[in-house]
């Protein structure tokens, strides 16, 4: 999904929650990314991207956050921190 398909689901009030998440490996964090949780089986979990189809990251969650807000989105935003611990 593209900056402008959010925009457009969330002035149809076709969003339902927004999570912000970034995995953990190898001890680095990854970059946060935004996923879009909606009223229709098509928007369960859709991954922001960029205009060129790959998958937009964000350095650090304020950024993140400021682009969803941007969007126009006022409901409820999740934030997951996925931490996976190094094997010994």
């Amino acid at each position: 999904m593209k900056k402008q398909d959010l925009e457009l689901l969330v002035s149809a009030n076709a969003i339902e929650s927004v999570v912000i998440s970034r995995e953990w490996l190898d001890g680095q964090a990854g970059e946060w990314e935004v996923y879009a949780y909606g009223t229709s089986p098509n928007l369960r979990g859709n991954v922001l991207e960029t205009a060129r189809g790959e998958r937009r990251g964000f350095k650090n969650l304020d950024t993140a956050f400021g682009f969803v807000v941007g969007c126009g989105y006022r409901g409820t935003v999740t934030v997951e921190d996925r931490f996976r611990p190094t094997n010994a």
